[in-house]
C-alpha cells in the first residue's frame, strides 16, 4: 500500500474464516486473488525410489479440495472488482509448485484457467537475515548481467514464518522509486492478469 505496487496473492482459503476482512481489504485496494488450495497439500512429491511424481491426494479428493477453494473465495471477494474488473481470478498456484496430470485435469475441470509457476521462489519463509532476504528478491528481478528479468514472477508468503519479507521490499520498492524510467535498473510490478 505504501509503494502503491499492485500483485496477485494466492490464498489458502481454510485461512480465511479466521479473517476474511483482511482477504476483503487485500482484493479491494487493487489486487487480484487467485487460490492456493483450501488444504496446501501437494498435487505431486517426488519418490526418489521410483524416480517419478507421485500424487499426494486422489483425483477426486484434489478435485474436491480446488473446488471449494474457489467457492470459499466467491464468498468473501466475489463481487470485488478492480479497475472494471473483478478482483477474483480463475489463476491457481499449485503448492510447492509441484503438477501431476490428475491434478491439472481437476483444476481445468473446476474452472481455472491458468497454473501459475514462479520464475523465483524467495524461500521467504525460511530467511533468517534481512540481507538475505533482499538477495533473494533482487535475484528473481535480475539476472546474472544485472539487466530487469521480463516477466518475473516471484512468489513470497504472507506468514509469520516469513518475518523479513514486507521489510524486504519496502527496501527494493524505495529504491526502484528513486531510480529515473530511463535507469535500465528500474522494474515494474503488476498483476498477473494485466499480463
Amino acid at each position: 500500500r505504501k509503494h502503491k505496487v499492485p500483485g496477485t496473492f494466492f490464498i489458502i482459503t481454510w485461512n480465511m474464516p479466521n479473517n476474511p476482512n483482511l482477504l476483503r481489504a487485500i482484493a479491494m485496494d487493487g489486487h487480484e486473488i487467485g487460490s492456493h488450495t483450501n488444504g496446501h497439500k501437494s498435487m505431486a512429491v517426488y519418490n526418489e525410489k521410483t524416480n517419478r511424481q507421485e500424487a499426494m491426494m486422489n483425483k477426486e479428493d484434489y478435485a474436491e479440495d480446488v473446488a471449494s477453494a474457489y467457492t470459499k473465495l466467491v464468498d468473501v471477494v466475489g463481487d470485488v472488482k478492480v479497475d472494471g474488473r473483478y478482483s477474483l481470478t480463475r489463476m491457481f498456484r499449485p503448492p510447492t509448485l509441484a503438477i501431476n496430470r490428475d491434478g491439472i485435469q481437476s483444476l481445468f475441470d473446476a474452472g481455472y484457467s491458468y497454473i501459475v509457476s514462479g520464475f523465483e521462489s524467495t524461500s521467504d519463509y525460511a530467511a533468517v537475515m534481512l540481507p538475505a532476504m533482499v538477495g533473494a528478491i533482487q535475484t528473481g528481478i535480475y539476472d546474472e548481467n544485472n539487466q530487469v528479468r521480463s516477466g518475473s514472477i516471484l512468489v513470497m508468503h504472507m506468514t509469520s514464518g516469513a518475518k523479513y519479507t514486507a521489510r524486504a521490499l519496502d527496501i527494493m520498492l524505495t529504491e526502484n522509486e528513486k531510480r529515473k524510467d530511463d535507469d535500465p535498473l528500474k522494474f515494474y510490478v503488476g498483476r498477473l492478469g494485466d499480463y
